[in-house]
């Protein structure tokens, strides 16, 4: 994304050192200088960046976490949900791809109770009768590349912030 878009700043968040090691790796060698790399959880966003701060938040392939008590771990969880709409800027948004149905599911009920509002929600990305705009739009990760290859759907969907809410 950040070679096709060099006007636009990207911040990675990643909790695995070795990812983020192999990320910088193929920066560096992409000579791409509009992306910036954090270490460390979701959990912790509102430490990094202010009211309004952030455009867009890209989930992409997040871990699904299966189990039930796994829950407040997947990153739509509502304990999230407050945090990106906390940083997020007027109509900021987040774009969530995955491959795993039961996640996908997970996120719409998610979002839905949490207040946002969704659009662009597709069980299979890549099918015919997808809108060009969003295929255009798309950039296909490593992963999407992986599972495509497997023949499993991808799931897309857009999520716009609730309204500001001043109090608790």
């Amino acid at each position: 994304m950040a070679a096709a878009c060099p006007e636009i700043n990207f911040i990675a968040l990643e909790c695995v050192k070795n990812v983020i090691v192999t990320a910088l790796e193929k920066t560096e060698c992409a000579g791409l200088k509009n992306i910036r790399f954090i270490n460390a959880n979701a959990s912790q966003l509102t430490d990094f960046f202010s009211p309004g701060e952030i455009d867009r938040i890209y989930l992409n392939f997040s871990d699904p976490w299966p189990r039930s008590k796994q829950a407040k771990h997947r990153l739509t969880h509502p304990s999230y949900l407050k945090a990106y709409a906390m940083i997020l800027s007027p109509g900021g948004r987040i774009i969530q791809k995955t491959d795993n149905r039961q996640l996908f599911d997970y996120s719409i009920q998610s979002f839905t109770e949490n207040g946002w509002t969704l659009s662009h929600i597709t069980y299979n990305l890549h099918a015919p009768e997808t809108p060009g705009e969003i295929l255009r739009q798309n950039i296909v990760t490593e992963y999407e590349s992986r599972f495509l290859k497997e023949g499993l759907p991808i799931h897309r969907l857009e999520a716009c912030r609730p309204e500001w809410r001043t109090s608790s």
